[in-house]
């Protein structure tokens, strides 16, 4: 005999519950089911041959100029080229499923690298075991088999491949007026940087590819026979490149991606600090940033002084003459923290970027911690975890010791949760990335926000949380929690479409009559 269940029971409230939550997961589980089903189906097909950038097992033979860490660090700048380049090409051609088929790592290393990458839309497989030929021929069969019409395989050690190349090769396979065609990308060792089929027989697939010595200069010409001998007919690109194994091959990488060697071995670090009458604020920071930092002669720092009238322009300007261990530059703006900040950006060299409050301290080591994160694939920048001068301070009252460790908490929770720092927690990045970003945007408020949120549209935005930055508690200890409060309501209000500028007047107002 069943007993009637009333919806508003216990039971009844947890069976509710359970029903929601498993149709929610069905729903997403759909929809992602669903929109790979869509990408899989379109006729043009790019594979991205690449491995995951572990050091010590990647671009082996360049680890002798550029360190275990420095070649890895080239693959990774190398596939993100490449994908970049892909994106470039499915946004102006929709018709395009891009496959990104991987070794080394493992699909959750894969999966943080390429899912935040909104302007992408790719599938990623793992290479199946054998040769190169091995791998290729499945990548082709799959793909056929998936419903493609047109397949290109490029690798991602290739930095002259750009989207009229891949579209020219496109257009080739399209217009053949019959199928089994092989079109070659002919690269200077003799091998060949992209190979794209139209639909062919599965036996000539499973031979095509057999029988070839690869890693020779051999690989094209051997290619070419083979392709003869099954009955299939070959064409070629206009261009011939060449892709990245060998010392000799480095300048291609500066001359297709504006990288030198100097920067993938050794990248320097440029920290922008814009500043406004923190006389007292800048030395402090200066000072932390040199003492910390462990390789002072690859970082320099540049101050961008929004007007101020207590002197921290000269006291700048007498450290920078008498410090040896980095360069420091100081330089004026218009007020304004993006404004200043993208000032102080276009006097600066740096690979690597921190942007930093000039009452924020770095913690221990902070430059390798920075490299760390950015070598991470798939974070596009980071940040460090905030704390406070006062909760290491033996005149901190009880009340203000709470409030500032409620506010730490929430602060970090929002940070590593949502990927949401603010500008006091020191955001570093790429060159490339915040050139690509355009740079702050010419906000007076909500500047830092603005960056952060186009910055999880390119990758993750990590939080270092076990190597905090100190930052003045000043506000909090003058304004107590409705400081929080109010930084809280002006984001709601910014989500919710208000101007930057009538948040600023907003919150500057506010400011102001707290002040008198």
């Amino acid at each position: 005999m069943m007993l009637p269940i009333s919806v508003a029971s216990p039971v009844g409230v947890s069976l509710v519950l359970f029903a929601t939550t498993v149709a929610i997961l069905v729903f997403f589980s759909g929809r992602k089911t669903w929109n790979r089903w869509k990408l899989q189906t379109k006729k043009n097909r790019i594979i991205l041959f690449t491995r995951y950038p572990t050091p010590g097992l990647t671009k082996t033979r360049l680890i002798g100029e550029l360190g275990e860490t420095g070649a890895a660090r080239l693959q990774h700048y190398m596939t993100d080229h490449m994908v970049d380049v892909v994106t470039n090409v499915q946004q102006h051609c929709p018709d395009i499923c891009v496959e990104i088929d991987y070794c080394g790592g493992n699909e959750q290393d894969i999966k943080y690298w390429f899912d935040r990458k909104t302007s992408l839309k790719c599938i990623w497989n793992e290479q199946q075991p054998g040769n190169l030929g091995d791998k290729m021929s499945s990548a082709f069969r799959n793909s056929f088999q998936q419903g493609a019409e047109n397949v290109l395989i490029i690798g991602s050690d290739i930095p002259g491949i750009n989207r009229d190349l891949l579209r020219e090769a496109f257009t080739t396979l399209q217009d053949s007026a019959t199928k089994d065609n092989l079109l070659l990308g002919p690269a200077l060792d003799g091998g060949y940087y992209l190979i794209g089929l139209n639909q062919i027989n599965s036996s000539k697939l499973e031979n095509l590819l057999q029988g070839i010595d690869w890693g020779t200069e051999k690989v094209r010409e051997q290619q070419e026979e083979r392709a003869k001998s099954v009955g299939i007919s070959v064409c070629h690109l206009s261009k011939v490149l060449q892709d990245v194994d060998t010392i000799d091959d480095l300048p291609v990488v500066e001359e297709f991606m504006g990288i030198s060697v100097q920067q993938i071995k050794s990248p320097r670090l440029s920290v922008v600090i814009p500043v406004l009458n923190g006389v007292d604020e800048i030395q402090n920071a200066i000072a932390t940033l040199i003492k910390r930092c462990s390789w002072p002669q690859f970082m320099e720092i540049i101050v961008c002084d929004g007007g101020s009238e207590d002197g921290t322009f000269e006291k700048v300007e007498e450290i920078a003459k008498s410090e040896t261990k980095c360069p420091i530059k100081v330089v004026r703006s218009s007020r304004g923290r993006g404004k200043q900040q993208n000032a102080g950006f276009s006097h600066s060299s740096g690979d690597v970027l921190l942007f930093l409050h000039a009452d924020t301290l770095v913690p221990e080591r902070f430059f390798e911690e920075i490299l760390l994160v950015l070598g991470t694939p798939g974070v596009s920048a980071g940040a460090y975890a905030l704390d406070f001068d006062k909760l290491y301070s033996d005149n901190c009252s009880l009340y203000l010791h709470y409030i500032l460790r409620m506010i730490r908490w929430t602060a970090r929770k929002r940070a590593t949760k949502y990927e949401l720092p603010y500008g006091d927690q020191g955001i570093f990045l790429t060159r490339q990335m915040f050139e690509k970003l355009g740079g702050f945007p010419d906000y007076p408020l909500m500047e830092d926000y603005e960056l952060v949120k186009r910055l999880q549209k390119e990758g993750h935005v990590k939080i270092c949380e076990e190597s905090p930055a100190i930052t003045s508690a000043k506000r909090w200890e003058k304004y107590g929690f409705s400081n929080t409060l109010q930084n809280y309501v002006t984001v709601i209000a910014y989500e919710m479409g208000v101007k930057p500028a009538t948040l600023a007047r907003w919150y500057y107002g506010s400011s102001q009559k707290k002040n008198k």
